[in-house]
Protein backbone atom coordinates (compact mmCIF):
# COMPACT_ATOMS: atom_id res chain seq x y z
CA UNK A 1 0.00 0.00 0.00
CA UNK A 2 1.43 3.46 -1.02
CA UNK A 3 2.25 5.74 1.88
CA UNK A 4 0.94 9.24 2.46
CA UNK A 5 4.29 10.87 1.32
CA UNK A 6 4.05 8.36 -1.94
CA UNK A 7 0.37 9.47 -2.61
CA UNK A 8 1.80 13.31 -2.86
CA UNK A 9 4.60 12.74 -4.94
CA UNK A 10 1.76 10.90 -7.50
CA UNK A 11 -0.54 13.80 -7.28
CA UNK A 12 2.38 16.26 -7.75
CA UNK A 13 4.27 14.39 -10.51
CA UNK A 14 0.67 13.99 -12.38
CA UNK A 15 0.13 18.16 -11.69
CA UNK A 16 3.79 18.60 -13.30
CA UNK A 17 3.29 16.48 -16.29
CA UNK A 18 -0.23 18.33 -17.00
CA UNK A 19 1.15 21.59 -16.35
CA UNK A 20 4.18 21.02 -19.05
CA UNK A 21 1.92 19.95 -21.60
CA UNK A 22 -0.09 22.46 -20.72
CA UNK A 23 2.56 25.57 -20.58
CA UNK A 24 5.26 24.15 -23.05
CA UNK A 25 6.69 27.39 -23.18
CA UNK A 26 7.21 28.16 -19.38
CA UNK A 27 8.86 24.92 -18.66
CA UNK A 28 11.42 26.03 -22.28
CA UNK A 29 12.23 29.48 -20.59
CA UNK A 30 15.44 30.47 -19.20
CA UNK A 31 13.90 31.50 -15.89
CA UNK A 32 12.11 28.04 -15.28
CA UNK A 33 15.63 26.73 -16.25
CA UNK A 34 17.76 29.04 -13.40
CA UNK A 35 14.95 28.40 -10.88
CA UNK A 36 15.17 24.17 -11.44
CA UNK A 37 18.94 25.04 -11.24
CA UNK A 38 19.07 26.76 -7.82
CA UNK A 39 16.20 23.94 -6.50
CA UNK A 40 18.62 20.74 -7.32
CA UNK A 41 21.88 22.47 -7.18
CA UNK A 42 21.01 21.85 -3.85
CA UNK A 43 19.17 19.00 -3.64
CA UNK A 44 22.26 17.07 -5.65
CA UNK A 45 23.82 15.96 -2.37
CA UNK A 46 21.67 14.14 -0.74
CA UNK A 47 19.35 13.26 -3.71
CA UNK A 48 19.89 9.92 -3.66
CA UNK A 49 19.13 9.53 -0.29
CA UNK A 50 15.86 11.41 -0.72
CA UNK A 51 14.80 8.92 -3.81
CA UNK A 52 15.74 6.00 -1.56
CA UNK A 53 13.83 6.97 1.17
CA UNK A 54 10.72 7.76 -0.97
CA UNK A 55 10.73 4.01 -2.57
CA UNK A 56 12.73 0.92 -3.51
CA UNK A 57 14.98 1.19 -6.70
CA UNK A 58 12.33 -1.49 -8.11
CA UNK A 59 9.41 0.77 -7.50
CA UNK A 60 11.32 4.07 -8.85
CA UNK A 61 12.70 2.17 -12.10
CA UNK A 62 9.25 -0.26 -12.74
CA UNK A 63 7.42 1.77 -15.28
CA UNK A 64 10.46 2.60 -16.94
CA UNK A 65 11.35 -1.30 -16.75
CA UNK A 66 8.12 -2.28 -18.42
CA UNK A 67 8.38 0.19 -21.18
CA UNK A 68 11.88 -1.30 -22.13
CA UNK A 69 10.52 -4.45 -22.45
CA UNK A 70 10.50 -6.41 -26.01
CA UNK A 71 12.58 -3.52 -27.68
CA UNK A 72 15.08 -4.45 -29.73
CA UNK A 73 18.97 -3.50 -28.11
CA UNK A 74 19.76 0.13 -29.03
CA UNK A 75 22.85 0.79 -30.07
CA UNK A 76 22.97 4.80 -28.79
CA UNK A 77 20.68 6.08 -26.02
CA UNK A 78 20.16 9.44 -25.04
CA UNK A 79 18.74 9.75 -21.01
CA UNK A 80 17.52 13.61 -20.98
CA UNK A 81 17.05 15.07 -17.46
CA UNK A 82 18.83 12.31 -15.85
CA UNK A 83 19.60 13.51 -12.19
CA UNK A 84 22.61 11.39 -10.57
CA UNK A 85 22.22 8.74 -13.29
CA UNK A 86 19.52 6.66 -12.02
CA UNK A 87 17.86 5.76 -15.34
CA UNK A 88 21.38 6.09 -17.05
CA UNK A 89 22.99 3.35 -14.53
CA UNK A 90 20.44 1.01 -15.19
CA UNK A 91 19.81 1.66 -19.48
CA UNK A 92 23.97 0.87 -19.55
CA UNK A 93 23.76 -2.13 -17.33
CA UNK A 94 20.84 -3.37 -19.37
CA UNK A 95 22.58 -3.38 -22.59
CA UNK A 96 26.42 -3.01 -21.80
CA UNK A 97 26.98 -2.64 -25.73
CA UNK A 98 24.86 0.54 -25.71
CA UNK A 99 26.66 3.73 -25.69
CA UNK A 100 24.91 5.83 -23.00
CA UNK A 101 24.52 9.18 -23.12
CA UNK A 102 23.16 11.53 -20.55
CA UNK A 103 22.46 15.39 -20.67
CA UNK A 104 21.21 17.52 -17.48
CA UNK A 105 20.86 20.93 -16.54
CA UNK A 106 22.37 21.09 -13.01
CA UNK A 107 26.60 20.65 -13.14
CA UNK A 108 26.38 19.36 -9.31
CA UNK A 109 24.10 16.48 -10.33
CA UNK A 110 26.07 15.30 -13.16
CA UNK A 111 29.39 15.43 -11.22
CA UNK A 112 28.08 12.67 -8.94
CA UNK A 113 27.14 10.66 -12.38
CA UNK A 114 30.57 10.82 -13.52
CA UNK A 115 31.83 10.19 -10.15
CA UNK A 116 29.86 6.60 -10.20
CA UNK A 117 30.10 5.81 -14.29
CA UNK A 118 32.89 7.75 -16.11
CA UNK A 119 31.60 5.41 -19.14
CA UNK A 120 28.08 7.51 -19.40
CA UNK A 121 29.03 10.69 -21.37
CA UNK A 122 27.19 13.48 -19.49
CA UNK A 123 26.45 16.96 -20.35
CA UNK A 124 24.73 20.30 -18.60
CA UNK A 125 21.95 21.37 -21.07
CA UNK A 126 18.18 22.18 -20.82
CA UNK A 127 16.16 19.04 -21.99
CA UNK A 128 14.59 21.75 -24.63
CA UNK A 129 17.83 22.73 -26.27
CA UNK A 130 19.86 19.60 -26.66
CA UNK A 131 23.27 19.48 -27.88
CA UNK A 132 22.89 16.53 -30.58
CA UNK A 133 22.38 16.37 -33.84
CA UNK A 134 18.87 14.97 -35.80
CA UNK A 135 18.39 11.64 -35.43
CA UNK A 136 21.25 11.02 -33.71
CA UNK A 137 20.00 8.58 -31.01
CA UNK A 138 18.17 4.96 -31.10
CA UNK A 139 16.49 5.54 -27.95
CA UNK A 140 15.48 8.68 -26.40
CA UNK A 141 14.47 8.51 -22.14
CA UNK A 142 12.96 11.00 -19.65
CA UNK A 143 11.86 10.16 -16.03
CA UNK A 144 10.64 12.04 -13.60
CA UNK A 145 10.89 15.17 -15.23
CA UNK A 146 8.73 18.13 -17.64
CA UNK A 147 8.40 16.26 -20.80
CA UNK A 148 9.85 17.76 -24.44
CA UNK A 149 9.17 15.23 -26.98
CA UNK A 150 9.12 17.56 -29.06
CA UNK A 151 12.77 17.43 -28.69
CA UNK A 152 13.30 14.11 -27.83
CA UNK A 153 11.73 13.49 -31.59
CA UNK A 154 14.08 15.57 -33.07
CA UNK A 155 17.36 14.02 -31.82
CA UNK A 156 15.80 10.27 -32.46
CA UNK A 157 16.41 8.11 -35.30
CA UNK A 158 13.87 6.37 -37.47
CA UNK A 159 12.95 3.54 -35.58
CA UNK A 160 13.74 4.80 -32.80
CA UNK A 161 12.06 4.67 -29.68
CA UNK A 162 11.08 7.39 -27.19
CA UNK A 163 9.77 6.79 -23.47
CA UNK A 164 8.52 9.50 -20.89
CA UNK A 165 8.41 7.34 -17.57
CA UNK A 166 7.15 8.88 -14.09
CA UNK A 167 7.44 6.86 -11.21
CA UNK A 168 5.09 8.36 -9.41
CA UNK A 169 1.95 9.57 -10.89
CA UNK A 170 -1.49 8.94 -11.59
CA UNK A 171 -1.87 6.16 -14.16
CA UNK A 172 -5.14 6.99 -15.50
CA UNK A 173 -4.72 10.36 -15.87
CA UNK A 174 -0.80 11.08 -17.08
CA UNK A 175 -0.79 8.12 -19.53
CA UNK A 176 -3.50 9.19 -21.94
CA UNK A 177 -2.49 12.35 -21.71
CA UNK A 178 0.99 11.57 -23.22
CA UNK A 179 -0.03 9.16 -25.39
CA UNK A 180 -1.85 11.80 -27.02
CA UNK A 181 0.66 14.44 -27.31
CA UNK A 182 3.16 10.92 -28.43
CA UNK A 183 0.83 10.45 -31.25
CA UNK A 184 0.32 14.06 -32.66
CA UNK A 185 3.71 14.27 -33.04
CA UNK A 186 3.30 11.32 -35.38
CA UNK A 187 4.81 8.21 -33.39
CA UNK A 188 3.98 4.99 -34.10
CA UNK A 189 3.23 1.77 -32.00
CA UNK A 190 1.86 4.58 -29.05
CA UNK A 191 1.82 2.36 -25.77
CA UNK A 192 0.88 2.82 -21.67
CA UNK A 193 3.05 0.88 -19.59
CA UNK A 194 1.47 1.00 -15.73
CA UNK A 195 3.85 -0.19 -13.15
CA UNK A 196 5.03 0.41 -9.68
CA UNK A 197 3.35 3.48 -8.22
CA UNK A 198 3.37 5.75 -12.26
CA UNK A 199 3.62 4.92 -15.52
CA UNK A 200 5.04 5.37 -18.93
CA UNK A 201 4.39 6.12 -22.30
CA UNK A 202 6.62 4.99 -25.39
CA UNK A 203 6.29 5.25 -29.21
CA UNK A 204 8.64 4.70 -32.01
CA UNK A 205 9.35 7.11 -35.11
CA UNK A 206 7.87 5.74 -38.27
CA UNK A 207 11.13 4.67 -40.72
CA UNK A 208 9.07 6.31 -43.30
CA UNK A 209 8.77 9.91 -43.89
CA UNK A 210 10.67 13.07 -43.00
Amino acid sequence: MATLVQHLARAAGTQMVLASLTFPGVVESRAFARLMDRIFSALAPRYDRLGSGLAAPETVLAPLDSALRGLEPPRRILDVACGTGVDALFLARRWPAAEVAAVDLVEAMLRRLRYKHGRIGAAAAHAARLPFADRSFDLAVTQNAPPYPGELLRVLAPGGWMILAYSFAWAPVVGPCLARRLSRLGLDEVAVAVAGLGAAVRGRRPDRGP
